[in-house]
């Protein structure tokens, strides 16, 4: 019997050194840049250069009021585990990442949409049976 892929959770796979993946470029205002990336994160950072630079996770986070905002030659580093991020800008990034071997297909949608009730008796955190994992500051 074969051993299932590393799924979201596995914590070996954050637990090795990450896999590079580099990209530097122009953000742009409309629509945000959108990076979308092959593998699960374990750690991103981000250099603005030119102007300030807005980093969100969803489009309607970043067009609103649930992101950050890098200034002028700033840097930010995370240790989160993502899919895909949205920069909005009119300057230069720089960003590297270290990927896990984890397949972006087991990163639920984040969303800030979904309004879940901690009473209902499904609750788990989020909307499992949707692979949706929502709560207000996501966008």
């Amino acid at each position: 019997m074969q051993y299932p892929p590393p799924g979201y959770n596995h914590t070996p796979a954050y637990q090795t050194s990450g896999l590079p993946y580099v990209t530097s470029s122009t953000a742009t205002d409309t629509p945000p840049f959108k990076v979308s990336f092959p593998y699960v994160t374990k750690f991103i950072t981000i250099r603005a250069d030119g102007g300030s630079l807005d980093v969100g996770f969803t489009l309607n986070g970043v067009n609103n009021s649930n992101h950050y905002t890098i200034p002028n030659n700033g840097v930010l580093t995370m240790e989160i585990r993502v899919k895909e991020m949205y920069l909005k800008g009119t300057n230069t990034f720089h960003l590297i990442a270290g990927l896990t071997g984890i397949p972006t297909a087991s990163v639920p949608t984040l969303t800030g949409s979904y309004d879940w009730n901690p009473s209902d008796p499904y609750h788990t955190g989020s909307n499992a049976y949707a692979n949706v994992l929502a709560y207000m500051g996501l966008g």
